[in-house]
């Protein structure tokens, strides 16, 4: 179920007191994907700004996408075929022992058979101003807890992203960011008026992340897109026990949509802040690596039901665009790949 506006809200104001964006830790990923490419990754200047043909009208794209829109070679590439998909686990014995006096425990115990990146966010987190409670205050039996994990490993990871500046992809694959980076990049309301938001008139995220959160920048739309992917990964692991959750499949398309068409706008009509954000290695691989777990759910989600909404096949011909998907493909070649 969809956080509400309030929760919403209210964590947002948390996030900025508590996360600010002063990092001065490295930039390099921990245990990141392509370590063979380093000498290639670091990037010398050369960032590449200019536009790709743009956009004549705002019909729907075509479905033939001549950019691959995962590449094997590379980052996203790397992460998506290493990402181990949850096999959903007997959690029988766990069911029967359940004690509502004892749910963040129980929970860090059912996450770590069933999607163990949720587990380690969760243990993390340590309930960091209370995000494990934002799914799961108000339940009192285990298939209630079960079916708000899935908010509460999406919040917890918003506070280890943002407080502890450690953005958890998996047991090992995390990245260490430099928050100064990219502190000055522009408002994420920068894409309410882009030629590609009409392209989805029943945008159900626009009025909370693009008007009311509107003055987040790339730090907090990276969080946001990064915390729908474990939002998807929590329901597709615990989907025989709480299989509603259509906003899944929704938001991590729709963040994803978002990401490359900020990354574009980026290049276009801020080319300092973006060659900053492009140069550097750990940002540039945290986009890739995202848009590679992304893409790994979405693909082992598709079909199912109740994970995802009416929109979802317009939503994944949105997502390819091949102009956007070429915003991937650039940081691709900063990156050190072909």
């Amino acid at each position: 179920m969809k956080t509400s506006k309030l929760a919403l809200l209210g964590f947002a104001s948390l996030s900025f007191v508590m996360g600010g964006c002063g990092h001065s830790g490295d930039s390099t990923p921990i245990n990141p994907p392509g370590d063979a490419r380093d000498a290639l990754a670091q990037h010398d200047g050369a960032i590449d700004v200019s536009d790709s043909t743009p956009r004549a009208d705002a019909e729907l794209p075509d479905t033939t996408n001549p950019i691959r829109v995962i590449d094997e070679r590379c980052t996203d590439g790397e992460v998506h075929r290493n990402e181990v998909l949850p096999i959903r686990s007997d959690i029988t014995d766990l069911l029967n022992a359940f004690s509502a006096n004892n749910k963040l425990a129980w929970s860090i115990q059912v996450l770590n058979r069933r999607y163990p990146t949720g587990g380690l966010i969760l243990e993390k987190a340590n309930n960091d101003t209370n995000c494990f409670d934002v799914g799961v205050s108000g339940a009192s039996s285990a298939t209630e807890v079960l079916a708000g994990l899935r908010t509460s490993v999406h919040e917890c990871g918003h506070m280890v992203d943002l407080n502890q500046k450690t953005f958890v992809l998996g047991k090992s694959l995390s990245y260490d960011c430099d928050f100064a980076v990219v502190a000055d990049t522009p408002p994420r309301r920068i894409l309410v008026d882009d030629e590609y938001q009409a392209l989805w008139p029943k945008d159900e995220f626009k009025q909370d992340y693009l008007v009311d959160l509107g003055d987040q920048a790339l730090a907090y739309l990276m969080t946001e897109a990064l915390q729908y992917i474990n939002t998807l990964a929590t329901s597709y692991a615990l989907y025989d026990y709480a299989p509603f959750d259509p906003i899944a499949r929704d938001g991590t398309h729709a963040f994803q949509w978002y990401v490359t068409r900020y990354l574009r706008l980026l290049r276009m009509n801020y080319s300092t802040q973006y060659s900053r954000a492009a140069g550097d290695r750990c940002w540039r691989r945290l986009v890739l690596a995202g848009w590679g777990r992304a893409h790994r759910y979405l693909a082992a989600s598709k079909g199912m039901p109740d994970l995802g909404g009416a929109d979802d096949a317009l939503l994944e011909r949105l997502v390819t665009t091949p102009e956007l998907v070429d915003e991937i493909r650039r940081l691709r070649v900063a990156d050190g790949c072909p």
